[in-house]
C-alpha cells in the first residue's frame, strides 16, 4: 500500500509540459508486465526531471465595457492590494452592479442571467449611443465587452463584439469572440469557436461562474445540494483529476496482481486475500447503496431547484394567463352586446323616423275619430258576426245564457244600425286602437332614447377597461415566450 500511495502521489504531479506527461504515464502503464523493480526506475527517472506542480493561481485582472446597456465607456481594474485580492461591487440600486455580472456572462457565455423583466425586452446596446449614431446618421453602432484574466505566467484576453443597426428598434448583427493569449513565448489568437469554449471551460467552466462572480441577491443558489457535484466535476475537469483516477484504477489491477501472486505461493496470504476481498466487495455494495441514494436525492433536489431557478419571478405567470383568457372571452361577449345594442338602436331609428314622419295625420285622424265618437257619428266597435251567432243560438256568448225575445230584438236593431253605418265609420272605428298605440310610443320617444344610450355607453365604457386590462396583461406575458412551461412546471 506504502507503494501505492507513492505511485499515485507521483502521478499526481504534473509535468512541465503536456508531452512529458503523457510520456511519463505511458511508462507508467508499460511498467505492468516488468514488475516492482521497473516501477521503482520509472518514479526515481521522473524525480530528476523538471516537473512543475499544478496550475498556477487563476485571476480576473480586468473588465472593460463599451456601449453595454447603461456603461458607455468603462474600465474596472481589479489589482492586488496588500496581501487581500477580494474585490467587492458596491453602489445604489439602479447603478448597473448586476449589469456588470451580466456583461462579463455575456462576455465569456453568451447569457445574461441576472436581467429583470424589464430589461429583457430592450437592446444590449447603450440607449443614448444608439441614439447617437441615429442623430449622426452611421449605419452602425457597437457594444463590446472584454474580461482579462491571468493564469500559468501568461494573460488571456476574452472579447466580444456586436454590432446594432442604428434604427428606433436596432437589428442585432451576429456576435463576434475572439480571445488573445499573451505568454513570454508569443501571442496568440483564437477565432474559432470549439477552441475559445474549450478554454473558456478550461480556466472558467460555466457550470460554476456564480463562484467566480457572486451575486448576493441570489444567495440561496449558493447553498443548494446539488451545487456540489458540479464544483466537484469542474475542478475535476479544470485540474485533469479524471486521469489520475484512470491511472489509480490501473494501478490498483496491478497490485492485485502482485498479491494473487503471493497468495499462490503462500496459503495464508490467500485465505486473507479472500476474507479481504469479500470485505472489499462488501463495502463497495454499500458505497454503491449510498451512491444510488445520494444521486436519488440530488436528482429529486435538482429537479426542485431548477423548477425554483425557472421560476423565480415568474409565480403569477398561470394566473396572468388564465385572466388574459378570460378577459379575451369577456370582450367577445361584450362586443356581440355592443352589436346587439346597435342593431336595436338602428331598428329604434328607423321606427320612429316613420312615426314621427306620420304623427301629424295619426293625431288629426285620432281627434276626428273621437270628435265622431262625441257626436254618435260612429257604430259602436261591435263584430257584426259575433251578434249573428247570437241569434242564430239564441244564447248570449259573454254569460252564457239563453237570451229572451227582446233580447233578440235588441241585438236585431243593432245589427241593423251596423249594417246602415259606412264603411269608412267602421274603418275609422277599426284603426282607432293602432292610433293610440302608435301616438302613445311617440310620447315614449325621449325615454327609450335615454335607455339605449345609456345602454351603449355602458357596454362601451365595461369593454375599454376590459381592453386595457388586456393589453396590460398582454405587455407582461410577452416578456414569457414559455408559458406552456411554466404553466406546466406550476401544476
Amino acid at each position: 500500500m506504502a507503494l501505492n500511495k507513492t505511485i499515485l502521489k507521483k502521478v499526481g504531479e504534473k509535468t512541465k509540459d503536456d508531452q512529458r506527461q503523457q510520456k511519463f504515464i505511458m511508462e507508467i502503464l508499460d511498467a505492468e508486465n516488468k514488475g516492482l523493480g521497473q516501477f521503482k526506475k520509472i518514479i526515481q527517472k521522473q524525480d530528476k526531471r523538471s516537473c512543475r506542480g499544478w496550475r498556477g493561481r487563476m485571476r480576473l485582472e480586468s473588465v472593460e465595457i463599451s456601449n453595454y446597456r447603461q456603461y458607455k465607456d468603462v474600465f474596472f481594474d481589479f489589482c492586488t492590494k496588500g496581501s487581500y485580492d477580494v474585490h467587492i461591487i458596491w453602489g445604489k440600486n439602479g447603478m448597473g452592479k448586476t449589469n456588470l455580472l451580466n456583461a462579463i456572462s455575456w462576455c465569456l457565455y453568451g447569457k445574461e442571467p441576472h436581467l429583470s423583466i424589464k430589461d429583457r425586452a430592450k437592446k444590449k446596446i447603450n440607449t443614448a449611443v444608439l441614439m447617437e449614431a441615429i442623430d449622426q446618421k452611421r449605419d452602425k453602432c457597437e457594444t463590446k465587452v472584454s474580461v482579462k484574466i491571468s493564469v500559468d505566467n501568461k494573460q488571456i484576453i476574452f472579447e466580444k463584439r456586436q454590432e446594432f443597426k442604428a434604427v428606433r428598434d436596432p437589428f442585432e448583427y451576429k456576435p463576434v469572440f475572439v480571445v488573445t493569449v499573451i505568454a513570454s513565448t508569443g501571442n496568440k489568437v483564437l477565432t474559432d469557436t470549439e477552441s475559445i469554449e474549450n478554454l473558456v471551460r478550461q480556466y472558467l467552466p460555466e457550470d460554476i461562474s456564480e463562484y467566480f462572480f457572486f451575486d448576493n441577491e441570489q444567495l440561496d443558489k449558493y447553498f443548494i445540494s446539488n451545487q456540489g457535484e458540479k464544483i466537484h466535476q469542474a475542478i475535476f475537469n479544470i485540474s485533469q483529476v479524471n486521469l489520475l483516477h484512470s491511472m489509480s484504477d490501473r494501478l490498483a489491477k496491478v497490485i492485485h496482481d502482485y498479491q494473487n501472486d503471493a497468495g499462490s505461493k503462500n496459503t495464508g496470504i490467500k485465505e486473507l486475500n479472500e476474507k479481504k476481498k469479500k470485505a472489499e466487495n462488501a463495502v463497495e455494495s454499500l458505497k454503491d447503496n449510498i451512491s444510488h441514494c445520494r444521486q436519488q436525492s440530488a436528482q429529486a433536489e435538482a429537479e426542485i431547484t431548477r423548477c425554483n431557478e425557472y421560476l423565480a419571478g415568474k409565480e403569477g405567470v398561470p394566473e396572468k394567463e388564465k385572466e388574459y383568457q378570460e378577459l379575451a372571452a369577456d370582450i367577445q361577449s361584450k362586443e356581440r352586446e355592443l352589436d346587439g345594442c346597435m342593431d336595436e338602436c338602428k331598428q329604434f331609428l328607423r321606427e320612429y323616423k316613420i312615426l314621427f314622419s306620420l304623427y301629424p295625420r295619426f293625431k288629426q285622424t285620432l281627434e276626428l275619430i273621437n270628435s265622431k265618437e262625441r257626436d254618435g257619428q260612429l257604430p259602436p266597435n261591435i263584430d257584426p258576426q259575433f251578434l249573428e251567432k247570437m241569434l242564430v243560438s239564441h244564447k248570449c256568448m259573454i254569460c252564457d245564457r239563453e237570451m229572451g225575445a227582446e233580447e233578440e230584438k235588441n241585438i236585431e236593431r243593432l245589427l241593423k244600425q251596423l249594417n246602415l253605418s259606412s264603411s269608412v265609420s267602421h274603418l275609422l272605428v277599426k284603426i282607432k286602437s293602432p292610433l293610440e298605440d302608435a301616438v302613445e310610443k311617440c310620447k315614449m320617444y325621449p325615454e327609450k332614447k335615454r335607455k339605449l344610450i345609456q345602454q351603449e355607453l355602458r357596454i362601451t365604457k365595461e369593454l375599454e377597461v376590459c381592453r386595457e386590462k388586456l393589453n396590460k396583461l398582454d405587455v407582461y406575458l410577452k416578456n414569457y415566450q414559455d408559458k406552456d412551461k411554466i404553466r406546466e412546471l406550476h401544476e
